[in-house]
């Protein structure tokens, strides 16, 4: 929550879903969703991953493969909306929301990573084990650069 009653910016939530969080679920569609089915994020998240990462028989110290179980969710306030307009929607009130483990969403898959000249390179490839019908799927990801 925002400091002395103040709404939390929406710049500043936890977005969930994409490589360096659930795999195989696109980038940042996990979580609360606005009016028009966008991802609003939230102001928590739980996420996690194992992986488990080998070299390649033959191949360059450089070129490793890897498989993967990731599993996450983001969560916070709840908004209520109300119709000003045709069309036109503001949010009438918050509910603080809870995290429900059913809502967690789990993938594995398996990948390659390379330290090219230009940087780490990490490919992905991961199937969604409890997707809903509204989740927005990207089954292949991949990564140029790291993440801090």
């Amino acid at each position: 929550d925002g400091y002395a009653g103040k709404q939390y910016p929406f710049f500043k939530n936890f977005y969930g879903g994409g490589i360096g969080s659930v795999r195989g679920y696109d980038t940042s569609s996990l979580g609360p969703r606005d009016t028009d089915g966008d991802a609003s994020g939230g102001n928590r998240k739980l996420n996690f991953s194992l992986e488990l990462l080998t070299p390649i028989p033959g191949a360059d110290r450089t070129l490793r493969m890897f498989t993967f179980l990731d599993g996450g969710w983001v969560w916070g306030r709840k908004a209520f909306y109300r119709e000003v307009e045709p069309g036109r929607y503001e949010v009438e009130r918050y509910k603080k929301d809870k995290l429900d483990l059913g809502d967690l969403r789990y993938s594995v898959g398996f990948g390659l990573a390379w330290i090219s000249p230009m940087g780490p390179l990490k490919l992905s490839f991961a199937f969604p084990l409890n997707k809903k019908d509204s989740d927005e799927l990207q089954r292949f990801q991949f990564q140029i650069g790291t993440g801090f």
